[in-house]
């Protein structure tokens, strides 16, 4: 019988795997804990701890380098679909009929214009400013 995978406390107290502990107790693996009301998430150096899922919107698997939203593959999106139907599907549910997707992208497209005051404060960063910072001061601009 192989040695139990331990389960790690996180430092904001969240229970974790860790890759190592179970790539070393496989094919075997029993798991030494039991059940909590907290999620366990898989951790993986490599992946820098994205934790693979399986929610509603998304379902990320990793190990398996698949990637899906809806039900629809990542690949399949990227090749089918543009960037409003996806964001119709990730709000809704499902891909936008034609009609939908028309009176979806009229909605969007009346409500797209940025007031010029934002457009000012976006021009005031220096050429090299990160774009993240950029971003984070825009998104605290809008909220003032």
């Amino acid at each position: 019988m192989s040695d139990p995978i331990h389960l790690h406390t996180a430092s904001d107290g969240s229970p974790f795997l860790h890759a190592s502990d179970i790539i070393s107790a496989l094919p075997s693996a029993t798991p030494s804990f039991s059940p909590s009301s907290k999620p366990v998430f898989f951790y993986d150096p490599v992946v820098a701890t994205t934790a693979p899922s399986r929610f509603a919107i998304a379902d990320v698997d990793g190990l398996q380098g698949r990637l899906s939203y809806r039900g629809y593959s990542i690949e399949e999106l990227a090749e089918r679909s543009n960037f409003l139907e996806v964001a119709f599907l990730l709000i809704l549910g499902e891909l936008p009929s034609a009609k939908q997707d028309r009176v979806w992208k009229e909605n969007i497209m009346r409500n797209a214009d940025v007031h010029e005051n934002l457009r000012r404060f976006m021009r005031s960063f220096r050429y090299d400013a990160h774009a993240m910072g950029q971003f984070i001061s825009t998104l605290a601009c809008l909220a003032t």
